[in-house]
């Protein structure tokens, strides 16, 4: 603490994961949308997948860091040439089964290219967006995507992402697990942001507050 320089600003982190059948979901080129399926191969410009998470983005912040990955279905779904964007919203809706419920959703403009023509996935393992490397930590930064919405709109509830097939090629697809085959097997975001200002705690060393101080910042650790 005495190396402490006050006001102290907190920087938090989220750690978030699809938590319900109708908050991942796949749209087919017939428009089409299902949302309790326990995966999904995207291999068509016309067919879509969605992932939605459930969690607070005070307005203001700047978001630093944000990965988004899930657990692909093994070394012949592992080819991506996708892109990812973020709907444009501030409190994005769960997928439903109606026609064309992903694609007519507006999206950001920022968004994230996906090239590989072989990842080596093995079944089940846990890829970020833009990864060559299998892993948590290994992503593309897409805290662009998230950014434009904060700025939009101020404070988030919810963040939905959206990816396709870029460009048509048969032999490039990506294959992904849904919260259906297992609450452990859902997609995730991770997410680093600085709040907007600085929250002042006070220095815990000025008398008369300093017991009191002292107790609330040794709690914190």
């Amino acid at each position: 603490l005495t190396g402490m320089t006050f006001p102290v600003v907190i920087d938090p982190t989220l750690d978030l994961q699809v938590g319900a059948a109708t908050n991942d979901a796949e749209q087919f080129s017939d428009d089409t949308v299902a949302t309790g399926d326990p995966f999904f191969t995207n291999d068509s410009t016309t067919e879509h997948t969605g992932n939605r998470f459930i969690g607070t983005i005070p307005a203001g912040v700047t978001i630093d860091i944000a990965r988004f990955g899930f657990y692909i279905l093994g070394t012949v779904n592992d080819e991506p040439q996708h892109q990812l964007r973020g709907q444009s919203a501030a409190a994005p809706l769960a997928f439903s089964t109606a026609s064309n419920n992903i694609d007519s959703r507006t999206r950001t403009t920022a968004s994230h290219q996906w090239n590989s023509t072989g990842l080596g996935a093995a079944d089940k393992g846990f890829w970020e967006w833009g990864a060559i490397t299998v892993g948590a930590g290994n992503g593309t930064n897409i805290a662009d995507i998230i950014q434009e919405n904060v700025d939009t709109y101020g404070e988030l509830t919810a963040l939905v992402f959206i990816y396709e097939q870029h460009i048509l090629d048969a032999t490039r697809d990506l294959g992904q697990y849904f919260y259906d085959n297992s609450a452990a097997d859902a997609a995730k975001l991770h997410i680093e942001y600085t709040a907007g200002g600085t929250v002042d705690i006070g220095d815990p060393f000025t008398a008369p507050e300093f017991g009191i101080r002292q107790q609330l910042l040794i709690g914190a650790y």
